[in-house]
């Protein structure tokens, strides 16, 4: 049996990083039976981290889309023949070679919410160094507010407005479904594409959502 698929690992850190716009991320993949698809994104690629699990097969797929040129590829980080709790894949388009993406993973032995992550310190430090700043990120609350309702998440600096709300999504499943347009502040419209540092979004700071037109919704 490999390490993977021993029981004392929950599931997986995955952090992603692009060093040419210098935005990335944090997941964490549980361990069970269900398929599970998370994403992520730079300025140059969307990112779809594919999980699934059968009795002992077991794999995580990377599933990159340039933005660019919209070329698509997949890659492997781990499968059931991986025996190193740790590890880490680079890629860059193939066809326009833009981006540079660092993605590393690291088995834990407990679940964890990202949303309020313990300061734990891994047990890999001199392998991993990325990883071990996840623990240092600062994180902030922001505030979506629509049809009247106000809902708050506690999110990383580094993340995206998109990326934020996704995440709140998975808590009020009445927001999933929404056709966004804009997302809002002050009555200015955001990038979607730049960190909520870069954004300058502050402690507490409404975001309100823009729906497309004509759509039906209320």
């Amino acid at each position: 049996m490999n390490r993977i698929n021993n029981p004392k690992y929950k599931g997986a850190l995955i952090q992603y990083l692009c060093s040419e716009c210098n935005y990335g991320g944090d997941i964490f993949i549980e361990f069970t039976s269900s398929a599970k698809v998370k994403s992520g994104n730079c300025e140059h690629l969307d990112i779809n981290f594919l999980f699934s699990s059968e009795k002992y097969l077991m794999k995580l797929i990377c599933s990159f889309n340039c933005k660019i040129c919209k070329k698509n590829n997949m890659i492997e980080l781990f499968n059931e023949k991986t025996m190193n709790e740790s590890g880490s894949i680079n890629y860059k388009c193939n066809s326009c070679k833009n981006g540079n993406i660092t993605i590393q993973y690291l088995f834990l032995s407990e679940e964890i919410n990202l949303n309020d992550m313990p300061p734990v310190q891994p047990t890999i430090q001199k392998k991993q160094p990325i990883i071990n700043k996840i623990v240092e990120e600062k994180k902030i609350n922001l505030i979506f507010e629509y049809g009247g309702k106000k809902y708050e998440i506690k999110i990383s600096e580094k993340s995206t407005i998109p990326t934020a709300f996704h995440e709140l999504c998975l808590k009020n499943k009445n927001l999933e479904n929404l056709d966004i347009r804009n997302y809002l502040n002050k009555g200015k419209p955001l990038s979607k594409l730049r960190s909520i540092k870069e954004l300058n979004l502050k402690d507490k700071d409404i975001i309100t959502l823009e729906l497309k037109p004509n759509l039906g919704w209320q």
